[in-house]
């Protein structure tokens, strides 16, 4: 059996052993610039941890081979600034989501394919961003051609208390 096979190969597999670390400050990716041959500059790019190559070409010019170097790193850091902007604003939302439900608000929870089913639920406690809640039962507020519309029976809890 091919011992290849069996083995993990790492990322200095794939880099020559001719090669030049290229890693910009701030930019979560790594560049190895090598030649070919005399006259065919190369460049095999890893970004983040990964052991494989995103990206590995063969250019005509090293003026190109820096130029999409670049290029790569500028995007890759875009990437990550856009990430991170999103995750602090995701944050935000859930902190001001919140501060929004006091102790005592109701929530109701509807699921079911043919058949639609609606749970309600009580906040019962508040810890920072993590709700206690417990599941309350409801009331037949008036029903229509084999619909019944509910509303939630705040005086009847129903299990235990979940976060």
């Amino acid at each position: 059996m091919n011992t290849l096979l069996k083995r993990e190969l790492t990322r200095d597999f794939y880099i020559p052993s001719n090669a030049t670390t290229v890693s910009p400050e701030g930019v979560n990716a790594v560049a190895y610039y090598y030649d070919l041959d005399s006259s065919t500059p190369a460049a095999i790019i890893f970004i983040g941890k990964s052991k494989k190559p995103s990206k590995h070409l063969c250019f005509r010019t090293e003026e190109r081979r820096e130029e999409w170097t670049q290029d790569i790193f500028e995007n890759v850091k875009a990437n990550t600034e856009a990430k991170e902007a999103r995750a602090a604003k995701d944050k935000a939302a859930k902190a001001e989501a919140a501060d929004t439900v006091q102790v005592g608000d109701v929530f109701s929870s509807s699921w079911g394919y043919d058949q639609t089913n609606v749970d309600f639920y009580k906040c019962v406690a508040k810890r920072g961003q993590m709700l206690d809640v417990i599941k309350i039962g409801s009331l037949v507020d008036h029903s229509d051609q084999g619909s019944d519309y509910l509303l939630p029976d705040v005086a009847c809890e129903i299990g235990e208390v979940m976060t």
